[in-house]
C-alpha cells in the first residue's frame, strides 16, 4: 500500500507538469555517486597460479587498465552531468563539488584517474600546455576511522553477533543447500591449488580470476573448467552477507553513509547555505562500500566490477517537490539499470525516500556497534573501587602479619638473651 501510495503520488506530480508544459521541468539539484577502484591486482595469490610473475607491484595494486577504466568513467560523468545537462560548470570549482577517497591506494589514485577524464584543464586553469591534466583536492581519512566507505567488519561486535543469529536461521539452511550443490569443489581446488580451500576462502579464486581476465591474462584451464560454479557459489557467499540482513545489519553496515547523503539532500531541499554542501558529491571506495550502501537501502544490486559506480540524483519540479532517482552502471558499456526502494517508485519524493529508509540510517555507527556489549568505560570505573577494596584488605592483613611476627621475634630474642645470661653464670661458676 505504501509502494503504491508514494507512487502514484510521485507520478501524478510529474504527469501534471508534463501535461501542462510537454515537456519534464524537474532541474537536478544534486548528486552523489560512489563507485568502486579500477582493476588491480588480486588481493592474494594461491601457490599454483602461473600469472604470479606478472603482477610486478604485488597484491591490491591499480592497473593501468584500472586506471583507464576510472578515466573513461569520468569522460561518461562529464559528458553526462556537463555536457548534456551543463549541471557542473566544465571547469573545476571547489565549492561546486566534493571528492572523498577510502584511504586506500587503489581507491586514491581510482579518484585521481577519473577526476583526470572529468576535469581536464581549460582556460586559465591550464598550467602546463604540455600536460592535460590540473590537481584537484581528494579528501580521505584513515581506513580504521572512516565509517562512510569502509564497512565497519572486525570492528563491529554487534554486526558480528548479527551474522551469527543470521547462520543459525534462515542463512543456515539455504548455506546447507549450497554446499551441497558444489560439495566436491573445495577438494578440486585444493588438488589444484596447493592451498586448502573452504568454502569461507572459495572467493580468492574468483578474485584472481575477475582480476586475470581485467588484464587479458589466461587462467589455468582446471581453473575455467569449473568457472561457472565457482563464481556462482563465490559471489553467492560474497553477497548474502550484505542482503540477508534486517534494518539493524543495513544500518550498521551502511547506515552512516546513507544518513550522510539524505542529510545532504535534506540541506539542499530546505535552501540551507553551508560551506560543506556540494551539488556534486563523488566518493572513491571498494565493492564493499557499493555493497554496504545498497544494503542500507534494502535493494538487490548485482556484484559490483571494478569501475562499477551507484548514482543518486535530486531533482526538483517547478512547485518546489523533490524527488530522488537512482541509477546503476555496473559495465563499461554505460548502460544506466534503475534502482528503486521496495516501497517507492523510480522517481521517488523525498519526504518518501527519508521515511522508507529512517531504520536504516545512523548517526553514530560506533554506539551501533556495541548494542549488547558491556560497557567497559563503566566496568573500568567500577573496578578500580572493588580493586581498592582488595587492596586495603591485603595491607591489614600484612600489617597484622608483620605486626604478630614482630611480637614473635622480640620475645623469641629476650628468651635467647635470658638463656644466653643463665649459661654464661653457669659458665662463671665452673672457673
Amino acid at each position: 500500500m505504501m509502494r503504491n501510495a508514494w507512487g502514484v503520488i510521485g507520478i501524478l506530480n510529474i504527469l501534471s507538469i508534463c501535461l501542462i508544459t510537454g515537456e519534464d521541468t524537474r532541474t537536478l539539484k544534486m548528486v552523489h555517486l560512489v563507485y568502486r577502484h579500477g582493476a588491480r591486482s588480486p588481493m592474494q595469490f594461491y601457490p599454483t597460479n602461473p600469472n604470479i610473475k606478472y603482477w610486478k607491484d604485488g597484491p591490491g595494486r591499480l592497473t593501468q587498465i584500472g586506471m583507464n577504466m576510472q578515466f573513461e568513467l569520468g569522460k561518461f560523468l562529464k559528458d553526462r552531468y556537463i555536457t548534456n545537462t551543463h549541471f557542473i560548470d566544465p571547469m573545476y570549482l571547489h565549492d561546486e563539488v566534493y571528492i572523498r577517497s577510502s584511504d586506500s591506494e587503489r581507491c586514491l589514485q581510482s579518484a585521481e584517474s577519473q577526476l583526470a577524464g572529468l576535469y581536464p584543464p581549460i582556460k586559465h586553469q591550464v598550467w602546463n600546455p604540455n600536460l592535460p591534466w590540473q590537481p584537484i583536492p581528494i579528501h580521505t581519512i584513515p581506513m580504521k576511522k572512516d565509517s562512510i566507505l569502509v564497512t565497519p567488519g572486525a570492528f563491529c561486535p554487534r554486526l558480528s553477533e548479527k551474522y551469527v543469529q543470521m547462520k543459525n536461521m534462515q542463512y543456515k539452511e539455504l548455506e546447507r543447500k549450497k554446499m551441497e550443490k558444489h560439495e566436491d569443489l573445495p577438494n578440486y581446488l585444493t588438488t589444484h591449488s596447493g592451498m586448502n580451500v573452504s568454502f569461507g576462502n572459495m572467493f580468492l579464486f574468483t578474485d584472481v580470476y575477475l582480476c586475470e581476465k581485467a588484464e587479458n591474462l589466461t587462467s589455468p584451464a582446471w581453473l575455467l573448467s569449473r568457472l561457472d560454479e565457482l563464481i556462482d557459489i563465490s559471489t553467492w557467499f560474497a553477497l548474502h552477507s550484505y542482503f540477508a540482513g534486517d534494518d539493524e545489519v543495513g544500518r550498521l553496515l551502511g547506515g552512516s553513509f546513507l544518513n550522510l547523503i539524505i542529510n545532504n539532500m535534506k540541506q539542499m531541499s530546505e535552501g540551507t547555505k553551508s560551506t560543506d554542501l556540494f551539488k556534486m558529491n563523488m566518493f572513491s571506495g571498494h565493492d564493499s562500500s557499493i555493497l554496504a550502501l545498497a544494503t542500507a537501502l534494502d535493494i538487490d544490486i548485482t556484484y559490483p566490477t571494478f569501475a562499477a559506480c551507484i548514482m543518486i540524483e535530486l531533482y526538483t519540479d517547478e512547485s518546489n517537490n523533490y524527488y530522488v532517482e537512482m541509477q546503476y552502471r555496473n559495465d563499461s558499456s554505460g548502460t544506466l539499470y534503475p534502482l528503486e526502494l521496495k516501497e517507492c517508485q523510480f522517481s521517488c519524493p523525498l519526504q518518501a525516500f527519508k521515511s522508507l529508509t529512517k531504520n536504516r540510517v545512523t548517526d553514530d555507527v560506533a554506539k551501533d556497534c556495541m548494542v549488547g556489549v558491556v560497557d567497559s568505560s563503566k566496568e573500568s570505573r567500577k573496578f578500580p573501587v572493588e580493586k581498592l577494596y582488595l587492596i586495603i584488605i591485603g595491607l591489614l592483613a600484612t600489617s597484622t602479619f608483620f605486626l604478630l611476627s614482630l611480637v614473635l621475634w622480640y620475645r623469641c630474642k629476650a628468651r635467647r638473651i635470658k638463656t644466653t645470661v643463665s649459661n654464661l653464670e653457669d659458665e662463671m661458676y665452673l672457673l
